[in-house]
């Protein structure tokens, strides 16, 4: 008998360490998987931080004047007012006479999205700024305002030239242009 109440004590007792320790143990095993998921997040937060140190150190190795060379070819904003300075140093440079210049408005078209959000229309990086430039010049002084386009760092592209006749070998040029700046 007293084996008996020996045996049931004992599988009573292991009933209720199973009955309480059972869920204990699977609240622990929920503890391990979220203990390893976040090990895994550290674990690619310290490479995205490796990254981004290497990415800074290459970035702090480019020498400022590449930088404003790099900003100067592609501005971050449209810069109409240092497109003007450039277009009056560049004609009076050439002996030039600048007549006029019209700036064409510029805009960021945006669409939206199926779920309301917003988003550019153009998926491209850039964005462009147009102009109609106006000059009166001889032909050598003309072609040579090209010359100066196309060796100038920010990028140009002239799209339609007309030109009309005057006296004293000087002409009138019409340029219809566009530059370039990050959206």
């Amino acid at each position: 008998m007293k084996s008996l109440s020996a045996i049931i004590l004992f599988f009573a007792a292991i009933g209720l360490v199973f009955m309480t320790a059972r869920p204990m143990w699977d609240e622990i095993s929920v503890l391990r998987a979220e203990s390893k998921v976040i090990a895994d997040n550290l674990a690619q937060l310290k490479e995205v931080e490796a990254l981004r140190d290497q990415l800074l150190n290459t970035y702090n190795s480019i020498p400022k004047s590449d930088i404003a060379r790099l900003e100067e070819f592609l501005p971050a904003k449209a810069g109409t007012e240092d497109l003007l300075v450039s277009m009056e140093n560049f004609t009076k440079a050439l002996g030039i006479q600048l007549k006029n210049i019209n700036f064409s408005a510029v805009s960021s078209a945006v669409q939206t999205l199926p779920d309301g959000t917003l988003a550019p229309a153009d998926p491209k990086l850039y964005s462009t700024v147009n102009y109609n430039l106006t000059v009166s010049a001889s032909y050598e002084a003309f072609r040579a305002l090209i010359d100066v386009f196309e060796k100038n760092l920010r990028l140009v592209d002239v799209s339609d030239v007309t030109f009309t006749s005057a006296d004293g070998g000087t002409y009138g040029f019409a340029l219809k242009v566009k530059s370039y700046y990050q959206k």
